[in-house]
């Protein structure tokens, strides 16, 4: 047979098809729908058993607030000039 032949006899070519990609049963994919909101504990420092051998200090809070966090309205001569 030559090679002419062979080809001849594959018959007609096949449709290409695309299926759907399988999603990972793990992943984010899983949650279909959430029932509930997740429930975050806020526990402070004092009720933590594992700070309780901790020096006072660490268990403090600390203080972040700035003038842009209190609503306060900033000088800008207070400013650096960067």
């Amino acid at each position: 047979m030559s090679e002419s032949e062979d080809l001849a006899d594959l018959g007609p070519r096949p449709e290409p098809r695309a299926t759907a990609p399988e999603l990972h049963p793990g992943g984010a994919d899983a949650v279909v729908e959430r029932e509930t909101d997740p429930v975050v504990p806020d526990v402070s420092a004092d009720d933590n058993p594992a700070t309780e051998n901790a020096p006072a200090g660490t268990r403090e809070g600390e203080d972040t607030s700035t003038q842009a966090t209190r609503g306060e309205d900033a000088d800008g001569d207070s400013e650096s000039p960067a």
